[in-house]
């Protein structure tokens, strides 16, 4: 019975000894990850970050432009009526003052016949006045009558002039609403739009909803319109050169910068360039868009980011740079040439700038960070 109580005691201290020496090390470890997980929570999210870096020369810089017409406009009827028929319709080039439809005006037309018999009355009123005052004067002269019945009737001729001269004006203003029955284009352009067919109903375009007939644009010559960001604004220059890089294969149409907006975007940090080009093949639509290359003399270079450190969002590309102080900050950007590991961005990022590559959902904007490692992105 001894030995057997001995056994078992034995037992039962290899047994204790083995649940102790099982426990010590998966206490260690959870020692160790509470440990990691203090010190995470108090260095922050572990991030990789790579250096932005400005290019070494400015080149060309490549923007997308939208194509508009020179001149572009809706033309109205003048006068309310039935269209008795259109000439051109959209694609026709059409030249200064020539017809586009002509609109039956029955309404202007007797209001133009009740405008002449009203000056033929208003004459007729004018000539008895005029009488009647010649009758007065030769009386006046006689002493037969005094001198304020000579001014009533010089009063009522006078009057009877002024509405003379309301009735001529007016008739010619519905003589000019008649000859508002032609419809005619403002200039020589394209038709692009046409909004109208026999026996419509139109209306001046003082009429609340009222549409244009036409719409006419001058596209012998095309704008493109251009947002360049600030740190390249300084190599714009009116007068200097730029291709248009059309999407079709690579058509390519000489241009020249006309104009600057001379202010920036206050939210974008860009500036409103124009860009005219001759288009007399007419190979530039108005609303298409095109690849503006303009050849820089001055300037600073754009600033290169890895692609690794953008960030697609429903507000638009971002990078989050990390800050002297750890704390992340996401700025805005617009996307340039693609180099394949880096990308131009077009946004106030500052050369060396430290961009976190492939952020989480974890890092937020103000999120103190912990950077773990740098690549450099002109050695990638």
């Amino acid at each position: 019975m001894r030995a057997g109580a001995r056994r078992a005691a034995i037992a039962a201290v290899v047994i204790v000894g083995l649940v102790v020496l099982g426990a010590v090390p998966r206490v260690r470890r959870a020692h160790a990850l509470d440990l990691s997980a203090r010190e995470d929570s108090l260095a922050g999210v572990r991030v990789t970050v790579a250096m932005a870096h400005r290019a070494t020369a400015a080149g060309d810089l490549a923007l997308t432009g939208t194509v508009q017409a020179l001149h572009e406009t809706n033309v109205y009827a003048r006068s309310s009526g039935y269209v008795q028929k259109w000439t051109s319709d959209i694609g026709s080039k059409v030249k200064a003052n020539q017809l586009l439809a002509i609109v039956e005006t029955p309404d202007v037309d007797r209001q133009y016949d009740q405008a002449q018999a009203d000056l033929m009355r208003a004459k007729t009123t004018e000539t008895l006045a005029k009488r009647n005052l010649d009758r007065w004067q030769r009386l006046e002269r006689d002493s037969a009558v005094s001198a304020q019945e000579l001014d009533e009737h010089q009063s009522a001729y006078d009057d009877a002039s002024a509405n003379v001269n309301a009735a001529r004006a007016n008739v010619g203003r519905f003589a000019s609403l008649k000859g508002y029955a032609n419809v005619t284009a403002p200039f020589a352009g394209v038709v692009t739009a046409r909004n109208v067919d026999v026996g419509m109903l139109v209306a001046p375009a003082t009429t609340p909803g009222t549409r244009g007939l036409f719409t006419i644009a001058q596209t012998d010559t095309v704008r493109i319109m251009v947002s360049v960001p600030q740190a390249q604004v300084a190599a714009i220059k009116v007068g200097g050169q730029a291709d248009i890089v059309l999407p079709d294969g690579g058509h390519t149409v000489k241009g020249v910068v006309a104009r600057t907006s001379s202010s920036l975007d206050a939210a974008a940090r860009t500036l409103t360039v124009e860009v005219d080009a001759a288009n007399k093949d007419g190979v530039l639509l108005p609303g298409m868009f095109g690849e503006v290359h303009f050849h820089l003399t001055g300037g600073s270079p754009p600033v290169r980011v890895p692609s690794g450190a953008l960030v697609f969002r429903p507000e638009g590309t971002q990078v989050a740079m990390v800050g002297p102080d750890d704390v992340v900050h996401f700025i805005k950007v617009t996307l340039g040439r693609d180099y394949g590991a880096d990308v131009e961005v077009l946004a106030d990022v500052p050369d060396g700038a430290r961009l976190i590559l492939n952020p989480s959902d974890d890092v937020v904007d103000g999120l103190k960070v912990h950077v773990i490692g740098n690549v450099d992105s002109k050695d990638k």
